[in-house]
């Protein structure tokens, strides 16, 4: 499966044979548990919910915050990430504790989670892998020029932030984009985090390392600061409007 790409997209409706179901090709690549994962999601009438984030403090009195991601798709490179994207093409869930000092993963997740007691929130934490510290600070480093292949470090077991992964979020308005790391971009530039929406692409250098585990919200922070703001571009009074009911420009 080594360069291949696990997409999700297409399994939100119920295909009309057993033959065309996206999900009966996709288990000839991956494990039989995450088939049944796909499918438990995919029936679930809350899996198209927007991105939950739950706030709690577990038995010693740490707090700590959740939020699901659900990738677009993921791209192993090596047959050695298969085992990776075996587990996180279902998605998985971030804790994260309010200081930032600790983080784990979990997945496979339950589709319900955000309805959760405080408990069964606690027995998720305890479940889900934790990432070790190093590893937590090299992923919070910045990526800057260096492309992706440059960046693996045999120090530390991989996880999700050493696969290719496709994420996609609304913008607040409503334009959907995509995100994902671009290595070889067409103007001969270094790597970068791609934002794209329609026909529309907009390159950050550099970007977290940890992109792919952050909440929708950081995600828009991240695009409105890739967005150019130059001045020339700043509409006049005589610009025309977007809409009809737009109020005009002072002058």
């Amino acid at each position: 499966m080594a360069g291949a790409a696990i997409r999700l997209g297409r399994i939100a409706t119920t295909p009309r044979s057993s033959r065309d179901d996206p999900l009966v090709q996709l288990g000839k690549f991956i494990a039989p548990r995450t088939v049944v994962a796909l499918t438990a999601a995919r029936d679930d009438p809350e899996w198209d919910e927007a991105m939950a984030v739950r706030e709690f403090t577990d038995e010693h009195g740490v707090a700590w915050r959740a939020w699901d991601i659900r990738p677009e798709a993921i791209h192993p490179q090596t047959r050695g990430e298969d085992y990776l994207a075996d587990c996180y093409v279902v998605g998985w869930i971030v804790f994260e504790t309010a200081s930032g000092n600790e983080k784990r993963r979990l997945c496979p997740w339950p589709t319900k989670w955000a309805r959760a007691s405080v408990g069964q929130l606690r027995e998720m934490l305890a479940r889900a892998e934790p990432v070790p510290r190093r590893k937590l600070d090299a992923e919070r480093q910045v990526v800057t020029s260096r492309t992706a292949a440059d960046l693996s470090d045999s120090e530390h077991a991989p996880d999700v932030t050493d696969l290719h992964v496709v994420r996609s979020f609304r913008y607040p308005g409503g334009r959907l984009w995509t995100v994902c790391v671009v290595d070889h971009p067409e103007d001969g530039g270094p790597a970068a985090l791609r934002f794209s929406a329609g026909l529309r692409s907009i390159d950050l250098r550099p970007w977290p390392r940890d992109w792919a585990d952050a909440p929708n919200p950081r995600l828009v922070e991240m695009l409105r600061r890739a967005t150019p703001r130059l001045a020339s571009s700043i509409p006049s009074a005589d610009t025309p409007r977007r809409r009809w009911n737009d109020p005009p420009l002072r002058r």
